[in-house]
């Protein structure tokens, strides 16, 4: 598995915990709380903004690479 397999992987996990857990939150069955407020729920989404910058930047990386060898 390469680097770029590895963190999308990553990223499908951590959006798909996330919605569940916002799930969660939202129909009250575990209580009425907003999953927004909650120190997991803010990590997560900072975590996933991470993976999504790093592979855009991997890709413009790439393409930018591409276009110096033509």
């Amino acid at each position: 598995m390469t680097k770029d397999e590895a963190l999308k992987l990553a990223l499908e996990a951590l959006v798909l915990n996330n919605a569940e857990w916002k799930h969660l939150a939202d129909s009250g069955d575990s209580g009425y709380w907003s999953a927004e407020d909650q120190n997991h729920y803010k990590q997560t989404e900072q975590a996933i903004a991470a993976v999504q910058r790093a592979l855009a930047n991997e890709a413009l990386e790439k393409m930018a690479e591409n276009a110096r060898e033509l």
